[in-house]
């Protein structure tokens, strides 16, 4: 299941994108976090808050153990944004993802409560 939230600007609740959470079925999965943002309004931020309000969400009001994401990776300016926060690279699939008519890798990205507890 799929939790969406629309990422708007403060200055005029203008929408920029959406982030969103996907939780598993077993409590004993990771949630997995996804982002996409407008071509516009990329590059200023916007992916960095909502990922950290997001884990601020995750491990501090749901307390969960580890939050997963996954990217493409071409996608460079995803890439610095996962590390920026601190979720570190877990794995590369090859070819494992279907995306926008091809396949492709994908670079899975993690974090666990205690990497997030000791950087805030």
């Amino acid at each position: 299941t799929w939790l969406q939230f629309i990422i708007c600007r403060t200055e005029d609740d203008g929408m920029v994108g959406d982030c969103g959470v996907r939780f598993p079925e077993s409590a004993h999965d990771s949630p997995e976090l996804g982002i996409a943002l407008h071509p516009d309004h990329r590059r200023r931020g916007y992916a960095t808050v909502a990922i950290q309000l997001m884990l601020n969400y995750l491990f501090g009001d749901l307390g969960v153990h580890r939050v997963a994401a996954n990217t493409d990776p071409r996608n460079l300016s995803a890439i610095a944004v996962l590390n920026r926060l601190g979720l570190r690279q877990e794995a590369h699939h090859r070819l494992s993802h279907w995306q926008r008519g091809e396949w492709v890798d994908a670079l899975i990205f993690a974090m666990l409560k205690e990497e997030w507890e000791r950087q805030s």
